[in-house]
């Protein structure tokens, strides 16, 4: 039935984007006290939580006639787009600051159009490579703000290779299992993702030698004002959302509509965390906004 109302996808994409820059925000300052893996991990067992109750809910805990190897693509999907790229993601966010980081995350619709190439055989032209050169093109911008926005070259160079990192994993990790996602309920796919990139975190963390300190978030603390919203929004809703923007739409059209975050993260880190929105940072934000839409649109 979700399949009769036009342009689903797209309109989950666009409630993922405006839903995901208000959790990035808030990712933002828990980063200031919470470690990156430590904020994935709470996260993504609270999205687990809830996706397995609303499975239950509906029924849907089991799907019969589902072969082993679509279950392993999904759980390493899950382990790629979730458990890995979400915690590159923090690392970037915590060094770059929200509205940076938003930038570099626009680098996901290259990856996008890239593996949408290899796997799903989407063509690439001479458009659409103009289209990544103005995405690329904006980055340099973003670092050019030193007076108004200074960033230490080091950092910015880590905090881009950690976004850019973060953009291809998951982008490779959500466009190879589009044949799975349409095929079977988009709730149960999703949950098997979440459950895959969750128990992958939860067996490395058994290995680290902080293990404690990782636990310690799940106890009832100050910090879950902000970490509590952010991780339920980012591992719940949004996560819903984007999988099935890629379910009932376009996989490159998706992507482009998801990067629309950017405009209300440099919006809402201006207001909410004090970062300067420059003439510099607003010019990166419609570059590769606009180098998205050329390497998605054109033919």
């Amino acid at each position: 039935m979700l399949n009769a109302f036009p342009y689903l996808g797209e309109l989950m994409a666009m409630t993922n984007a405006i839903l995901w820059s208000i959790a990035f925000i808030l990712f933002k300052v828990s980063g200031h006290n919470i470690k990156p893996f430590t904020l994935n991990f709470f996260k993504n067992v609270l999205g687990s939580i809830s996706l397995l109750a609303t499975l239950a809910i509906f029924g849907q805990i089991y799907i019969p006639g589902v072969p082993l190897l679509d279950y392993v693509l999904l759980i390493g999907s899950g382990v790629l787009g979730i458990a890995i790229a979400d915690t590159l993601l923090f690392k970037s966010l915590n060094i770059l600051g929200a509205s940076r980081s938003a930038v570099v995350d626009s680098l996901y619709a290259p990856f996008i159009m890239l593996f949408s190439f290899i796997f799903l055989r989407e063509s690439i032209t001479w458009m659409k490579i103009i289209g990544v050169g103005l995405i690329v093109f904006s980055i340099p911008l973003i670092y050019a703000d030193k007076k108004k926005d200074p960033i230490a070259t080091r950092d910015f160079i880590e905090g881009l290779a950690w976004g850019a990192l973060a953009m291809a994993t998951m982008g490779i990790g959500i466009v190879y299992i589009k044949p799975q996602l349409e095929t079977y309920p988009l709730l149960w796919t999703t949950t098997i993702r979440m459950i895959g990139g969750t128990f992958a975190m939860f067996i490395y963390s058994l290995l680290i030698h902080n293990k404690k300190q990782v636990y310690a978030i799940f106890t009832p603390q100050k910090i879950w004002k902000v970490a509590l919203p952010s991780s339920f929004i980012g591992a719940y809703p949004c996560i819903l959302l984007w999988v099935g923007s890629f379910k009932y739409a376009q996989a490159s059209i998706a992507g482009l509509i998801t990067q629309l975050s950017m405009f209300f993260t440099v919006i809402l880190a201006g207001f909410f965390l004090k970062e300067p929105m420059t003439a510099k940072k607003w010019l990166a934000v419609i570059l590769a906004f606009t180098g998205s839409a050329i390497a998605t649109f054109t033919q």
